[in-house]
């Protein structure tokens, strides 16, 4: 998952914490498609939504997920949400067995964060960037501009989608601690 890279990225570049990388915005245009199509809206323009996609342990905060300005939970069923959340996962195999690549959603998705940092647009955006609280990177809002990451975003989460992404962020942490071990094993061994 790119949470994992992005952190092993920083840890062997050394590369600021303030920068970023993507696939969550791809994986929160999926969920906002699926929404859009399950609900007959727009997703460009009704639905507002944060996605949490952190491989194996990926989920979406439905608390934060407003169609209309109404919040989901009050327009589907949890049975509803589970079908959206796995028709969102399949999304990329969707367009992949259909077109036969998925190269135009990451372009478009690069392009879309290109031209936040360039127009230093100082958007909120959800992306895999270094979460203090956390100790690792997680696909999570953050306010995105020049400088990378210029500040974070706050959300208020319900019990269970804070216990869940906790436990996402202890599981990509302690991956990449053994990732890490391993790497600087496997290299320091080979120098001698």
């Amino acid at each position: 998952p790119v949470d994992a890279v992005s952190a092993l990225y920083q840890e062997f570049t050394g590369l600021a914490k303030r920068t970023c990388m993507d696939r969550t915005l791809l994986d929160t245009a999926r969920m906002k498609a699926a929404v859009g199509d399950d609900l007959s809206v727009n997703p460009k323009i009704s639905i507002r939504l944060q996605s949490w996609r952190t491989g194996n342990s990926q989920f979406t905060a439905w608390s934060q997920v407003k169609v209309k300005g109404q919040d989901i939970t009050a327009l589907t069923s949890e049975e509803e949400r589970q079908n959206l959340f796995m028709a969102s996962m399949k999304g990329g195999h969707k367009v992949f067995y259909g077109k036969g690549y998925t190269s135009y959603g990451i372009a478009s998705a690069a392009l879309r964060l290109v031209d936040i940092i360039l127009s230093d647009a100082q958007e909120e955006v959800a992306v895999s960037s270094y979460q203090a609280a956390y100790q690792t990177y997680l696909g999570y809002p953050v306010i995105l501009g020049r400088q990378g990451v210029v500040a974070p975003v706050h959300l208020s989460l319900s019990a269970e989608e804070d216990r869940l992404l906790e436990e996402s962020a202890n599981l990509i942490r302690n991956r990449v601690q053994e990732a890490v071990a391993f790497l600087r094993e496997k290299y320091t061994n080979t120098r001698e």
